[in-house]
């Protein structure tokens, strides 16, 4: 009888300790973005972009960015953990929706990568590798775009 009271006990404590990742990551980071393709020597940068994370499940997001210039990127069931004090987002497959030379937006292949948040979220960070132009990436982070002379 006491077995049963000391493993019931213990299992209702793992309970209580489950983080569930989701719930604190969840809301929207404002940042810059900086786009490298074959096209142009250096990088191109812009400040105004976004990225909102919605929880989807048990530690799984979604997770959209919003850009000024690059178009706009979702990534569904973003698997989300914690490692060396910040939330990492497992790499994920989605797409990115951009309109190039003036032609009307379209639905390309993406890829969300090195995605990670500090545990404060005062440092952010995510890569978004796509085909378009010879394979773009682009670099979103938290603050301004750096000013270049």
């Amino acid at each position: 009888m006491l077995a049963v009271a000391v493993f019931t006990l213990a299992s209702c404590g793992d309970d209580d300790e489950k983080t569930l990742y989701q719930n604190l990551v969840q809301g929207s980071y404002e940042g810059w973005t900086s786009a490298a393709f074959q096209y142009s020597q250096e990088p191109m940068e812009n400040d105004g972009d976004k990225i909102t994370i919605t929880p989807t499940g048990e530690n799984l997001v979604k997770v959209e960015y919003v850009g000024q210039t690059w178009g706009t990127a979702s990534f569904e069931n973003v698997q989300v953990a914690e490692s060396a004090g910040n939330y990492i987002f497992a790499e994920t497959e989605g797409t990115i929706l951009m309109a190039m030379a003036g032609r009307p937006a379209a639905s390309y292949p993406a890829t969300l990568k090195n995605f990670s948040i500090s545990k404060n979220k005062q440092e952010y960070s995510a890569v978004i590798e796509t085909a378009v132009m010879g394979g773009t990436v682009l670099t979103f982070k938290n603050g301004k775009a750096p000013v270049r002379e």
